[in-house]
């Protein structure tokens, strides 16, 4: 399920206010006791852990988009990964990274240079099929941008 985890936002009279969520080790925690419930109001007793992997990465279209932005679009439509990146890769990028392995962790922190958090709850089977999308799906989530 790709949760968004970096804010939310609610309109108040003629100001906003943001709540700004960080993911942790307790992210994963309440999730799972979520799924739990889920599962227990359809009659599955089996532990959530012995079915479903469920971790916190970042959000691979954020990665794809910011590795193709900082070659300056010279490579459109590559689905560019954080594996991809090879020195030789890492050479044609223009960003504010030394090193690779500098540039490599950013991305894996999953924040963007404005503090904006692009981490999301993966979710996949014991046997390694991501069912990220139809879990989201079968709830119904969506997000906007409100301008």
């Amino acid at each position: 399920m790709l949760i968004p985890i970096h804010s939310i936002a609610d309109i108040i009279t003629n100001s906003s206010t943001v709540e700004y969520i960080m993911a942790s080790n307790r992210t994963i925690e309440v999730f799972k006791a979520f799924m739990q419930d889920v599962l227990k109001t359809a009659g599955v007793t089996t532990p959530v852990d012995e079915l479903f992997n469920i971790e916190i990465e970042p959000d691979p279209n954020w990665v794809k988009n910011t590795i193709y932005e900082d070659l300056r679009g010279s490579e459109w439509g590559i689905d560019y990964t954080i594996d991809m990146i090879t020195p030789e890769l890492f050479s044609r990028i223009d960003s504010n990274y030394d090193t690779r392995e500098e540039y490599i962790q950013y991305l894996k922190n999953g924040e963007d240079l404005e503090g904006i958090s692009h981490l999301y709850i993966k979710i996949t089977t014991k046997e390694g099929e991501d069912i990220t999308h139809d879990i989201q799906d079968s709830f119904g989530l969506a997000s906007r941008y409100d301008g």
